[in-house]
């Protein structure tokens, strides 16, 4: 009887150590100190198994050619290349926002529908730079959306393996690519222009890079301390008290371990992603890359008010950074005026210059310098 006991018991505590053993490595395979389940991160190859693929082949927009990416056990890649790869130049990166459709989607008509500010190559070669765009994992240009695909909004469409749903997952694909370019002879130093949610990635990938040949970084309607910080903006300037504390709740609700489901129509390993687990403050914080940062006075997608709070702890933190500031009076949230001018070009040609520029400075602007 004795013996029985104490089998019984020796075969407990094997099973309780089990269990411990199992709880602690699933911990180990999660990022994150938040509440709730946390987001499993995919983890890029070693350098030397991240290779060029294709090159320089020809597409169906003048000045742009493509060049892909190829990953062991991952999707390969499309890029986007305007510019001569011919001698080595400084590269400029763009990172698109949040919708999930191809850089560059042709239409019957011969329209061409894409997130970037202007397809046309040749302004992207007066900047200086050779322009670098990497398509979204899973997305293609140049071919009709599957219908599956296209049957759903293009805001709520990403997901894993289409267009990436995280933060890491898109940084880790930007991260990738530089990766594998950067062994081309033509690839100097790097600067990254992010819009919108391109702004959390261009930042991710930042901290993710190092500073080391990084010219600058460019964020365009996005900068600010953290996203649910915008929403409280909003609420606010609305004067909306209640909608304001809500937004309070619902961080309570996405740090515990009870939340689950969607929020505002999108999964909550996105939101973890972009403004629990990071945020662009705590991205550029241990950081020195010289920041630019635009931003409209009537964008209410990303309020100024989060974009005068960003600005301000980089001057307040770090004396030494060199930080351009265009807080830009009646712009939207593409740099629209209220008459219809697009000023989103000269906003960008600003960035170009002052990347190259030697003599950055500190500076706080109410609109575009005049040259």
């Amino acid at each position: 009887m004795i013996l029985r006991r104490l089998i019984s018991m020796i075969l407990l505590l094997v099973i309780l150590a089990a269990f411990s053993f199992l709880t602690a490595v699933g911990k180990e395979k999660n990022l994150g100190q938040s509440g709730g389940a946390q987001i499993a991160v995919y983890t890029s190859p070693a350098t030397s198994e991240i290779k060029i693929g294709a090159k320089e082949l020809k597409t169906p927009l003048a000045g742009w050619r493509k060049w892909t990416v190829e990953r062991p056990g991952m999707q390969t890649l499309d890029v986007y290349i305007a510019g001569d790869t011919t001698e080595k130049k400084p590269v400029l990166l763009l990172v698109t926002g949040s919708k999930c459709r191809p850089v560059f989607d042709v239409k019957e008509n011969g329209k061409v529908n894409s997130p970037l500010f202007t397809t046309d190559a040749s302004f992207y070669r007066k900047t200086g730079f050779i322009t670098v765009v990497m398509e979204r994992r899973g997305v293609k240009s140049f071919e009709p959306i599957p219908p599956e695909i296209a049957a759903i909004d293009i805001r709520t469409r990403c997901r894993d393996d289409y267009g990436a749903l995280s933060k890491f997952d898109r940084v880790k694909d930007l991260e990738d690519c530089v990766r594998a370019l950067r062994r081309e002879k033509w690839f100097g130093k790097l600067a990254i222009l992010g819009h919108s949610e391109g702004v959390d990635v261009t930042t991710g990938l930042a901290k993710t890079l190092g500073d080391q040949d990084i010219l600058a970084l460019g964020l365009m309607a996005g900068a600010s301390p953290s996203q649910f910080g915008d929403f409280i903006l909003e609420a606010r300037a609305q004067k909306d008290n209640i909608k304001a504390m809500a937004i309070f709740d619902d961080v309570i609700w996405l740090t515990s371990e009870k939340a689950e489901g969607k929020y505002g129509g999108y999964p909550l390993k996105r939101w973890r992603s972009y403004a629990i687990e990071s945020t662009p403050m705590e991205d550029v914080r241990e950081s020195m890359v010289p920041v630019f940062v635009a931003n409209g006075s009537r964008d209410t997608h990303a309020p100024i008010g989060g974009a005068d709070t960003f600005v301000l702890e980089l001057l307040r933190r770090q004396e030494k950074r060199n930080v351009l500031y265009l807080s830009i009076a009646d712009l939207d949230h593409n740099f629209m005026d209220a008459k219809g001018n697009d000023l989103s070009l000269a906003v960008i040609k600003e960035f170009a210059a002052w990347a190259l520029s030697s003599d950055k400075g500190r500076k706080v602007l109410m609109s575009l310098p005049v040259h």
